[in-house]
């Protein structure tokens, strides 16, 4: 004969049950942007135009930061100009040299100096070329820290920037999570900011436990596209 148990122990059974549940598949997560960086400007000088403020998307090579760099225009075409001396003076001096006016040591010494007369052509062409700061990828203006026709030094921080592509999610999970999630495991994302659920799956596991809250972090890259999607956004994720 079997034995009847009460109904408190079902009703007992399946919300301890419940309680596992929820406590097993469910935790938050930030999204973080795998693109992000602080641009310092590589020469010193007056800033002559900012085309991008905050808060505005760019693409890839875009112009975020022109100096004003005549200075440096000016420097490039007089090496220029003494490049072509050189090169004349180097040639007239080998025709000399086969006329035997003059001794192979003059000669040595004029391609020596059209080789360091290129070489100064080459640093005064990168540091035009540096007067001018593209965007390295797609992406969003997190912060300008100057302005129009300011003065700045050498290595200064001009503007924060974002990628808007390649977005994923930075999730913290209790340490015995590890017994079962594993790279490749799928979960969604609810956005607290906007309400889309958007699916993902795990690309990385932490590789240490903090112990005092006994728990680790977890990446998770998104399967879909979302145009909603910014960094810093967090949300409820499910397992």
């Amino acid at each position: 004969m079997h034995s009847r148990l009460p109904f408190y122990f079902f009703v007992t059974c399946l919300f301890f049950t419940k309680v596992v549940a929820d406590e097993s598949l469910e935790t938050r997560g930030v999204v973080r942007a795998l693109k992000r960086a602080e641009i310092s400007g590589e020469i010193a000088g007056r800033i002559k135009d900012l085309p991008k403020k905050a808060g505005e998307f760019f693409n890839a090579g875009e112009t975020l930061v022109a100096f004003d760099c005549n200075l440096f225009v000016a420097q490039r075409e007089k090496v220029t100009a003494e490049r072509e001396a050189a090169e004349a003076k180097l040639k007239n001096d080998r025709l000399l040299e086969s006329m035997r006016s003059i001794g192979s040591l003059e000669v040595a010494l004029s391609e020596a100096e059209l080789k360091k007369v290129e070489a100064e052509l080459r640093i005064a062409r990168l540091t035009v070329n540096r007067c001018t700061i593209k965007a390295p990828y797609d992406g969003r203006i997190v912060q300008v820290m100057t302005n129009e026709h300011e003065s700045v030094r050498q290595q200064q921080v001009l503007l924060e920037i974002t990628g808007t592509k390649h977005l994923e999610a930075e999730i913290v999970i209790p340490s015995h999570w590890l017994s079962w999630i594993t790279v490749g495991k799928p979960l969604t994302m609810r956005i607290d900011e906007t309400g889309d659920i958007l699916t993902a799956k795990v690309i990385a596991i932490g590789a240490t436990v903090d112990p005092v809250s006994q728990t680790t972090n977890v990446r998770a890259q998104f399967v879909e596209n979302n145009s909603h999607l910014v960094p810093g956004m967090s949300g409820t994720v499910q397992f």
